[in-house]
């Protein structure tokens, strides 16, 4: 199993990407993930979602994250473990924005 841990999160795109910013969760699991180009799309069992993208940023309940990592199950360790939560389509959207 995949897992998606997002990092460098703000919570405006007015905020400069150069500032630190925040963890974020590490979402999945997931049977595939892929970034190429301005595409970020992770595979369940169910279906393939697309993650919502502006420019480099990545949103994500209600956050943009700039830094994303594909992580295997393997490489959880403890730090990462803490951070997991369940991926939720919904919250890959902006409001108004369907699936």
């Amino acid at each position: 199993m995949l897992f998606l841990e997002l990092r460098d999160g703000h919570v405006s795109l007015d905020e400069p990407s150069y500032t630190p910013g925040m963890l974020g969760p590490v979402i999945g699991p997931f049977i595939a993930a892929r970034i190429l180009r301005d595409e970020v799309r992770v595979t369940t069992t169910e279906r393939e979602y697309p993650l919502q993208r502006f420019a480099d940023w990545v949103f994500y309940d209600g956050k943009y994250f700039s830094d994303l990592e594909i992580v295997a199950s393997d490489q959880m360790g403890p730090g990462r473990t803490r951070r997991r939560r369940p991926f939720v389509p919904s919250l890959a959207q902006l409001e108004g924005v369907g699936v």
